[in-house]
């Protein structure tokens, strides 16, 4: 039996924090089990290797299946939204199934502070689309008018196209925002192939139903859907007393 040489993930998450936003290979596993397992722990700075990457919620981790087994990439986040995150592996990093079938509206993800992220893989002129909504509007009226009175924040969409260009991201345009309800940063960016292939294959429509196309309540339809791998991540409180 091959014992997997140890890995001193101190020194991974350091070599992380030399390179913001940028992916690191940590480790391969020999299943996806336990490459997911070590994934999570990165993400909450849990025990058993998961310790080197805290504060909790400024690590984010993936992992690809290899020729060897399963590796575990790290990337260091520090004040990135969680969700945010989650939504950007989503969007390039994540293998879709060759069954799966993504509207190009693509999915949304519910994020902290009232938010949540719209993720859109094929958006204004086919390029990917991120956008931040408030969860919970609370309306108001004055003078006959009804407006939002906890809208997008004053400068929100612009912290956020700074910060998706620190992270490599090259936003082509924005829209929307304060004093609105949601708003849109349109990315250079190619999403994931397999992802474009689903979304591909939900333009097509049902190969078995033309006539239905998008709309089929097929099972074969219903099947492809279900099969898409769709954005999570685990909310975590930061631990206190903890360094870096």
């Amino acid at each position: 039996m091959t014992r997997r040489p140890f890995v001193y993930h101190s020194q991974i998450a350091a070599k992380a924090r030399t390179a913001p936003g940028q992916w690191v290979y940590a480790q391969t596993y020999a299943t996806g089990c336990s490459a997911s397992s070590m994934a999570r722990k990165v993400r909450a700075g849990d025990e058993g290797g998961g310790l080197a990457y805290r504060p909790a919620g400024h690590y984010d981790a993936r992992i690809d299946t290899v020729d060897t087994g399963v590796a575990v990439w790290v990337r260091y986040l520090p004040g990135t939204p969680a969700a945010l995150a989650a939504g950007l592996r989503w969007l390039f990093d994540t293998e879709q199934p060759d069954t799966a079938i993504v509207t190009h509206l693509g999915m949304s993800i519910p994020g902290a502070g009232n938010r949540w992220y719209g993720l859109c893989p094929s958006g204004a002129d086919g390029q990917v689309v991120i956008s931040t909504n408030v969860a919970r509007v609370t309306w108001a009226r004055a003078d006959g008018d009804t407006y939002a009175a906890n809208p997008i924040a004053y400068g929100e969409v612009a912290w956020l196209k700074g910060f998706l260009g620190h992270l490599g991201h090259t936003v082509t345009a924005t829209w929307n925002g304060y004093p609105g309800t949601s708003g849109s940063l349109a990315l250079a960016e190619a999403p994931h192939p397999s992802l474009t292939a689903a979304v591909d294959r939900y333009r097509a429509g049902c190969p078995a139903h033309p006539t239905a196309g998008v709309f089929c309540d097929c099972e074969a339809w219903k099947q492809g859907i279900a099969a898409a791998v769709r954005p999570s991540y685990t909310a975590t409180k930061p631990r206190t007393g903890v360094g870096a």
